[in-house]
């Protein structure tokens, strides 16, 4: 168990860099965006760049790369959990195509409407730190009881080959 130890741990300190990232990026849009009356198309393209990079950071994740396929493997008990943050994960990803069309549409009109600009990166953030804490709560404590050693052995050694090509 020290190498699911070690595996978790070493998930949960990736999550918790994509977690800062995400409320940070949110405490950007609450103290500037927020207090604006509207915003130029520079500010719209940085913010939709920055959901992408932020939506991407989480979408190649260890635990997405290695965790989940394993426990898909595994046992069909958490198949009803994955579903739910595949849910979340495509509500983020809703979220940033909504604010890219906005984008994309209002380009020409020079009338971005803050309301509606923020509302869009609230619920793509909202949706992904939401799927980092039922990841963090749930997954990983399911994943401790249903997976075995020797995967674990497996998920610990692809995670440090990861991280070695990095």
């Amino acid at each position: 168990m020290l190498t699911a130890t070690y595996t978790l741990v070493a998930l949960s300190v990736e999550q918790s860099s994509v977690r800062l990232s995400l409320l940070s990026f949110q405490k950007y849009v609450r103290s500037t965006l927020m207090q604006q009356n509207s915003i130029t198309l520079s500010q719209l393209e940085y913010a939709c760049e920055n959901l992408n990079s932020l939506y991407q950071a989480c979408y190649w994740r260890k635990t997405e790369m290695y965790l989940i396929p394993a426990l898909r493997e595994t046992t069909e008990r958490a198949d009803q959990l994955l579903d739910e943050l595949n849910h979340l994960n495509q509500a983020a990803l809703a979220a940033i195509r909504s604010l890219q069309e906005r984008a994309g549409i209002l380009a020409d009109a020079r009338d971005f409407q803050v309301e509606q600009v923020c509302d869009s990166i609230e619920t793509c953030c909202a949706s992904l730190l939401k799927r980092l804490e039922k990841e963090e709560q749930e997954l990983f404590a399911m994943a401790r009881g249903l997976i075995g050693g020797e995967t674990w052995f497996s998920i610990a050694n692809q995670l440090m080959m990861h991280d070695k090509h990095l």
